[in-house]
C-alpha cells in the first residue's frame, strides 16, 4: 500500500509538471507570435510610407523635368498598381509564413485591416509611453 501511494504521488507530479510546462510552452508561444505580428506590421507600415514618398519624389521630378500631365498620371498609375500588388504579396506572405495553429492571432485578413491593426498597435504604444 505504501509503494502504491508513493508511486500514484509520482505519476501525479509527472501529470501535474507536463501539464503546467505545456500551459507555460503555449503561452510563450503566444508571447512570440504577437510580438512577431507587431513587428510585421511596424515594419510593413513604415515600407509602405517610404515607398509613398519615393513615389512622391518621382512625380515632383517628372514635374520638374516637364513631363506631361498624361505621362505623370500614366506613371502613377502603374505605380500605383504596383504599390497594391506589393501590399497584397507582404499580407498573404506573412499569412502563409504564420502557424496555423495561431492563425486566430493575426487579426487582420488584407491591407486595409492591417493597418487599422497598426493603428491601434500605435496607439497602445502612445499610453503606455505617457504613462511612463
Amino acid at each position: 500500500m505504501y509503494w502504491t501511494e508513493i508511486f500514484l504521488a509520482f505519476v501525479a507530479g509527472v501529470l501535474v509538471t507536463k501539464l503546467l510546462g505545456g500551459l507555460i510552452s503555449l503561452g510563450f508561444s503566444v508571447l512570440i507570435m504577437k510580438e512577431s505580428r507587431d513587428s510585421f506590421l511596424r515594419i510593413a507600415g513604415h515600407t509602405s510610407q517610404t515607398l509613398h514618398e519615393i513615389q512622391q519624389m518621382k512625380v515632383m521630378e517628372m514635374h520638374r523635368m516637364q513631363k506631361t500631365e498624361k505621362e505623370i498620371k500614366i506613371l502613377t498609375s502603374i505605380s500605383e498598381h504596383n504599390m497594391k500588388i506589393i501590399r497584397d504579396m507582404m499580407i498573404r506572405g506573412f499569412m502563409n509564413a504564420f502557424p496555423k495553429k495561431y492563425e486566430d492571432l493575426i487579426g487582420f485578413s488584407d491591407w486595409d485591416s492591417a493597418m487599422l491593426c497598426l493603428d491601434e498597435l500605435i496607439k497602445k504604444e502612445r499610453k503606455k509611453f505617457i504613462k511612463q
